[in-house]
């Protein structure tokens, strides 16, 4: 799929570059059940990014946050994908965290 998507954008292959698009967002959303390496996490959203695979990225922030800061990190997360995406990623990756954070404040008040 990797070496499918470049050839299928550059001769504007519509059909192909749908059927890439979804084998990015299967890769992705099955990571919920069995995740994908982090790096090829980046990958898949490298890609979506180059390429503007709308619904690849309109998933990406709620599956990456799955990972942690540091994995993201050491997979290369600033050279991989866009300042905006990583923020998006980083923003649901807060929100489990408040969730956590929240759930503890309520039962050490209680």
């Amino acid at each position: 799929m990797f070496d499918i998507l470049p050839l299928a954008d550059e001769y504007q292959v519509q059909h192909v570059i749908e059927k890439c698009t979804l084998c990015l967002v299967d890769m992705i959303k099955k990571s919920d059940y069995h995740p994908i390496g982090v790096e090829e996490f980046l990958r898949c959203l490298n890609y979506a990014e180059h390429y503007k695979l709308t619904p690849v990225l309109s998933i990406a922030p709620t599956s990456g946050r799955e990972y942690t800061f540091e994995s993201l990190k050491d997979a290369g997360i600033d050279e991989m994908i866009s300042a905006d995406m990583k923020m998006e990623i980083l923003e649901e990756r807060c929100k489990i965290m408040d969730s956590i954070f929240e759930g503890k404040y309520f039962c050490l008040k209680s």
